[in-house]
């Protein structure tokens, strides 16, 4: 019975992964588009970003999420609040 608590244990958990956001130049290439809004209580990502790693899209692999930053809230997908972005 140990011997399986022990397996499950090292075993990769993807709820546990932190995720990896990677900025596009292009809109197209953008899995997200996130408008960054002044104000907290507009915030739609309730901390989904929050805990992301920023990096380099050159490293970024299959797991990695792209966005692209909009100048216009009609045109994003998420209204993020930038306490709830990586830095």
């Amino acid at each position: 019975m140990w011997r399986w608590v022990a397996l499950w244990l090292l075993l990769p958990n993807t709820a546990w992964a932190q995720c990896t956001l990677a900025e596009v130049a292009d809109i197209e290439d953008a899995d997200v588009t996130i408008y960054f809004t002044k104000f907290p209580g507009e915030d739609e990502s309730q901390g989904r970003f929050a805990d992301c790693i920023l990096i380099d899209i050159q490293k970024a692999d299959e797991s990695t999420q792209t966005f692209w930053i909009s100048p216009f809230r009609q045109d994003a997908d998420w209204v993020v609040h930038p306490s709830n972005f990586p830095n």
